[in-house]
């Protein structure tokens, strides 16, 4: 929604990414932690976030909106099995979703 100009910053777009890794949920998240953590070579969820919240600013201070399918369009990031279950509870609304392995 930043790209978009609907907001100044992410966190000020209640249901996104950004705020699922700097204020997570509880119960019923959509991002795979350990699985997201092991793919950057990142110990520690403290220093996800803190990462995380450094590689936004840094993208806002060079206006740098890119559009990158494999992350706008997913239904959500990590394991194969995790990927599954969230398909599997979205019911119809995941019809014509493919569960995809990405190595990149």
């Amino acid at each position: 929604m930043v790209r978009a100009g609907v907001v100044s910053h992410p966190s000020q777009w209640a249901i996104c990414g950004y705020n699922e890794i700097q204020r997570p949920k509880e119960r019923y998240g959509i991002i795979d932690f350990p699985c997201l953590m092991n793919l950057l070579n990142i110990n520690g969820f403290e220093n996800l976030k803190e990462s995380h919240y450094n590689w936004v600013a840094e993208g806002l201070k060079q206006n740098d909106h890119q559009h990158i399918v494999k992350w706008t369009e997913s239904l959500g990031v990590g394991s194969k099995s995790f990927l599954e279950t969230v398909k599997e509870e979205l019911g119809y609304r995941a019809r014509g979703r493919n569960v995809l392995e990405d190595k990149a």
